[in-house]
């Protein structure tokens, strides 16, 4: 089990839009994937992409919570369908429906190697 930080892809501050990318590398089973914080986006989505297998699943989890020390996440709704954000086994892109002010991956038993990306925008 690693750690893993997300890092920043892309960082825009325009007169008009924010724009944000961030990506947690190379996610493995049992990883710890630290969160990003995306209070005041109000548009996010979220990508899983690997040249390979996932080996496993994968879920994508939110929080209201500013304090890590007592963080609780739940699993997060893909906005188009109402689905938990979670099972994801193949690429696959899902707009998040809920405000939030972070968010993270969780990997599951056999995942090796999948990139999350996290994309955020909101307008000033």
């Amino acid at each position: 089990m690693a750690t893993v930080t997300p890092a920043a892809q892309v960082q825009v501050a325009t007169t008009r839009r924010i724009f944000e990318v961030w990506k947690w590398a190379g996610v493995n089973e049992a990883d710890d994937c630290e969160r990003v914080l995306c209070a005041g986006h109000a548009d996010k989505t979220v990508y899983f992409l690997s040249a390979g297998a996932f080996g496993g699943s994968l879920t994508f989890e939110v929080t209201p919570e500013p304090n890590t020390a007592s963080d609780r996440y739940v699993t997060a709704k893909d906005a188009l369908t109402g689905n938990a954000i979670s099972g994801v086994a193949a690429e696959a892109a899902h707009t998040i429906m809920e405000t939030c002010y972070a968010a993270r991956p969780t990997a599951g038993a056999g995942v090796a190697g999948v990139d999350v990306y996290l994309v955020l925008s909101s307008v000033k």
